[in-house]
């Protein structure tokens, strides 16, 4: 008894703060020599160290993987393909249906083209339908399904050709429409729709859905999803990323509706086909390393795979944190500096593939205006080699 008086005592007379320090000390020390493991939901270290490692996300009964919505189609079979993002190709045809739109510059240092995955909705028609660089067949290889394309790079070093070679993807996962096996799914548009070739090219998303899809369930993609946001970050009503010249998307936050607003080049950005206004539920700027071959414009080289910083802009709040992809087969996970993965709002995601030498900006609720720079230290001599624009090339990448 007297023992346990005395322990009291001791207690009393240390000051919490103190207590906390130590333990907290006592509980890193454990870590760090592997005595003491804390698991945290949905994450864990590789073997020996390395990378974290992601666990599939559930999928509820009546929910889709890839919007976090309701949905009837209870068949997981989504499609991924190229759509153009030249001035002559908009306004787009049913991007407005899409789940996740990412935007990358596929053309130095400023023209960007879009690679679409829709699964929820499949559209009649979806376009304008382009060629495919190497970046867009990692985005395939990440979400392991069909990809819809009109041509492709074929130069050594960015072919698309040799890429899905050295990773075994199949004939049937490649509907392209230079090879003319697609004609009545893949076509050129007439009457209302009608625009000068190349820009006039089209997909029936519905039609290769069930016809060509193979027989083949893809592998688990699916988002963490919650309706409620993250808190403890700052706010963001606006975000601007101005590739240059006339590529220059921005979002505003609609709060009424929990949705951003797109917007290009300062006009409100609507589907040319459904005639709806282009909206996101979660805005993502994730920031990769880009490089050029050959310091070559029309041959962009994206790292994809490993890790980089992302900014996620969601509910009308920016959640800093960073990206993370294991291997070309694994989904990318967006998580906070905690290493959680961060739960988008169910809707659809625009994730735009921002380099590290690009800064942006986005505007607080308060009206300050705060642009993101990159850390330059962390940059490569190669990041920042001169580019040769020469978009004589494309006559020859196997496209229109």
């Amino acid at each position: 008894m007297r023992t346990g008086r005395t322990h009291s005592r001791l207690m009393r007379a240390i000051p919490i703060t103190t207590l906390c320090v130590v333990l907290t000390a006592i509980l890193i020390a454990l870590n760090a020599t592997g005595a003491l493991a804390v698991p945290i939901a949905g994450r864990s270290s590789a073997a020996g160290g390395g990378a974290l490692q992601y666990s599939d996300n559930p999928v509820p009964y009546g929910i889709s993987p890839t919007t976090g919505l309701p949905t009837v189609n209870m068949e997981y079979k989504p499609l991924i393909m190229v759509m153009s993002n030249q001035p002559e190709a908009r306004p787009h045809w049913n991007m407005s249906e899409a789940d996740i739109v990412y935007e990358a510059v596929y053309s130095g240092p400023s023209h960007t083209r879009y690679t679409l995955v829709y699964n929820d909705t499949m559209p009649d028609m979806a376009g304008g339908l382009r060629s495919a660089r190497v970046f867009s067949a990692s985005l395939r290889q990440e979400w392991d399904c069909p990809f819809v394309f009109w041509g492709w790079q074929t130069l050594t070093g960015t072919s698309v050709s040799d890429y899905f070679k050295q990773h075994n993807v199949d004939l049937k996962f490649q509907i392209n429409g230079v090879t003319n096996k697609y004609e009545d799914v893949l076509f050129r548009t007439s009457g209302q729709f009608a625009r000068r070739s190349p820009h006039n090219a089209a997909a029936n998303l519905a039609a290769i859905s069930a016809k060509y899809y193979p027989d083949y369930t893809p592998r688990n993609h699916a988002y963490k999803f919650s309706d409620t946001v993250q808190n403890g970050y700052d706010s963001a009503v606006a975000v601007n990323i101005n590739y240059g010249e006339d590529y220059n998307p921005t979002y505003t936050y609609n709060e009424a509706q929990r949705l951003y607003e797109r917007s290009y080049n300062g006009q409100p950005e609507m589907d040319g086909y459904t005639g709806k206004r282009i909206v996101a539920s979660n805005v993502i700027v994730q920031r990769v390393k880009l490089m050029f071959f050959n310091n070559t414009s029309s041959r962009p080289v994206y790292e994809l795979v490993g890790e980089g910083l992302a900014d996620m802009f969601i509910g009308g709040r920016h959640i800093q944190g960073k990206w993370v992809r294991n291997s070309d087969d694994s989904r990318t996970v967006f998580i906070d500096f905690m290493g959680n993965e961060v739960p988008l709002l169910p809707g659809k995601t625009f994730i735009q593939l921002v380099a590290n030498t690009l800064d942006y900006t986005y505007t607080r609720q308060d009206g300050a205006v705060i642009t993101n720079t990159f850390d330059e230290s962390k940059l490569t001599e190669a990041e920042t080699a001169p580019i040769n624009v020469d978009d004589s090339e494309l006559d020859n990448l196997g496209e229109e």
